[in-house]
């Protein structure tokens, strides 16, 4: 098999990352974007408030601290999630939903492998290794994907509600679709708290903050009275969790990462 050099994956993951960005960029403020899904077209009873969806900037600004690891680790995969990226919100702009729908699924999925393997795979540390060097390899590999993940897992949900529940039209939901909602919201919670107690480092918080935020873009955003206070019911669980959880990492003894 012929091995491409390592300069050709980093300048393709580098066009994309700016590729990524400029489509983010035009479908949030770019001209009559009112088709796009970061300023409520398609709005249903999971749409979170427009401010959710500036998490992007967040997440753009993490994947652009490349690393030679994460370039070595990632490989070819971030092309291929970016261009899912851009299918999904392209499709989606021009009132192609069920093809944004496979674009956002295959992406979540492309993410979860990668996900998996610089969690449970790509070990690059110990409780040997010098704090700097732990601490560079959390921020500029893990946390990145732990925040994209979540955020993909997010669109999906969005995007699945879009195509197999009615438009919202009105602040009077059936009684299958509150439920369906409520379902939604526990299942993010119950995805959070997975983020943290999956990951032996830091990165799990960030994963945890994109639901949050969710959560609370949600419970800014819907007002029929049963999402409203579902939603913020679960965003101060989350957010005592998350603190709880925060303090029992920072006080808790370092874990050696297995080789």
């Amino acid at each position: 098999m012929v091995r491409v050099p390592l300069l050709i994956i980093k300048v393709s993951n580098i066009l994309a990352f700016f590729f990524l960005f400029a489509d983010n960029l035009y479908a949030s403020i770019g001209s009559e974007r009112i088709d796009s899904p970061y300023l409520q077209a398609h709005l249903t009873y999971i749409s979170p408030a427009v401010f959710t969806f500036h998490i992007w900037i967040l997440i753009q600004i993490m994947l652009g601290c490349f690393a030679e690891e994460h370039i070595r680790t990632i490989g070819w995969n971030f092309v291929g999630i970016v261009a899912l990226n851009c299918l999904w919100l392209n499709c989606w702009q021009e009132d192609l939903i069920t093809l944004s729908w496979i674009a956002i699924l295959l992406m979540v999925l492309q993410l979860s492998y990668i996900y998996y393997q610089l969690e449970f795979t790509y070990l690059p540390y110990t409780i040997e290794d010098d704090q700097i060097d732990v601490i560079l390899d959390v921020a500029l590999i893990h946390l990145p994907f732990s925040l994209y993940h979540s955020w993909s897992v997010v669109l999906l949900a969005i995007t699945t509600f879009t195509i197999f529940m009615p438009e919202k039209i009105a602040e009077n939901p059936s009684l299958i679709e509150l439920v369906v909602v409520i379902g939604v919201l526990i299942s993010f919670e119950l995805l959070a708290i997975m983020y943290i107690s999956a990951n032996n480092d830091f990165a799990g918080f960030a994963g945890y903050v994109v639901i949050l935020f969710t959560l609370i873009g949600i419970s800014y955003e819907q007002e029929e009275i049963v999402i409203h206070l579902s939603a913020i019911l679960l965003s101060l669980i989350s957010a005592t969790y998350f603190v709880i959880s925060l303090i029992m990492k920072l006080t808790a003894p370092p874990s050696k990462k297995q080789d």
